[in-house]
């Protein structure tokens, strides 16, 4: 990826990190059902 783009990369970074928290807290979620 080029350095011109920086809008839409900051976009993308902010989209991983939002879906590494949702998978954080569904992981939460399961292991707090199955303890």
């Amino acid at each position: 990826m080029t350095t011109s783009r920086s809008i839409p990369n900051f976009i993308l970074s902010f989209a991983c990190v939002f879906r590494l928290n949702i998978s954080l807290s569904v992981k939460r979620k399961l292991a707090t059902l199955f303890l």
